[in-house]
């Protein structure tokens, strides 16, 4: 029997690398990317020693379109794919005002242009096949819009919408869809963004979960056909909460809490739009 077979982007760290162990200690073979070339053939060299199963690595920086159309050109000699999963992605924390606009579409490019792409490219083949499975990486952010956080919130709401789309168009194909969104997870991702685990043991049991812990849930989760996925009681509590909040108490709570964090934050936005409409 022919072992199935993974796309995992964003494979170098974090959620990626534990989707890459997950399948790979199963007897997936696995098409891998990543920005960091060093890492990446690591990652290579360390699962195929460990779980003997093919793994191909490819560096790519998805902000480039190159690199987007060598893996896309990868996937055209590939007959089977039977999951993608689309995990690359990054942060940002400056003030939309005080970022360039370049720098901050890049975001677009990663989270939205290359996922999209990859869909498009790899779905004809799961409905030639008879089945297949994605998963896209979002976040809990993606339900809650917040200050410096306008294309991240942003970007993860739209993975949220078009795999629901996704999953009512497929899910007569026999292909699975899922949006996976994590909260607080115990990776490099949030140390990078300045949010350092919680230092209160209880804290920590309540909001934040390993890796391994999102990872599973979100394999079960998707053999199960959930399509929105949350990992953690409280990140599924916080959810369901803000589905019935008025949006207006959220608006309130959420700028009163920037406020607290930065009282200059608003100061400088409006410094900034001024500037902005001066020039």
């Amino acid at each position: 029997m022919k072992a199935p077979k993974a796309i995992i982007t964003g494979a170098t760290s974090g959620i990626g690398t534990g989707y890459v162990n997950s399948l790979a200690k199963k007897g997936w073979n696995l098409i891998i990317t990543g920005r960091r070339i060093a890492r990446l053939n690591k990652l290579k060299k360390e699962i195929t020693q460990k779980y003997h199963v093919n793994v191909i690595a490819i560096p790519a920086d998805f902000t480039c379109d190159e690199d987007i159309k060598l893996l896309l050109e990868t996937i055209d000699y590939e007959d089977q794919i039977d999951l993608l999963i689309n995990n690359a992605g990054f942060g940002q924390n400056k003030n939309f005002f005080e970022n360039s606009i370049e720098e901050q579409q890049k975001m677009l490019k990663v989270h939205i242009t290359a996922t999209s792409k990859l869909i498009h490219h790899v779905v004809p083949k799961m409905i030639l096949n008879q089945e297949g499975a994605i998963i896209n990486v979002s976040s809990l952010s993606a339900f809650l819009p917040a200050s410096n956080s306008y294309y991240y919130s942003a970007s993860k709401a739209f993975l949220v919408s078009f795999s629901e789309s996704l999953h009512i168009d497929l899910a007569g194909k026999n292909i699975k869809v899922q949006v996976l969104c994590p909260g607080f997870t115990q990776t490099e991702f949030h140390s990078r963004q300045g949010l350092g685990e919680a230092k209160s043991w209880l804290a920590r049991k309540i909001l934040w979960r390993s890796v391994d812990q999102v990872v599973n849930k979100s394999l079960k989760s998707l053999g199960r056909k959930r399509i929105i996925c949350i990992p953690g009681f409280v990140n599924q509590c916080i959810y369901h909460i803000l589905n019935i909040m008025p949006k207006r108490y959220y608006y309130y709570l959420a700028s009163n809490r920037s406020n607290l964090v930065n009282p200059q934050n608003q100061k400088t936005v409006e410094a900034e739009v001024i500037a902005s409409h001066t020039h």
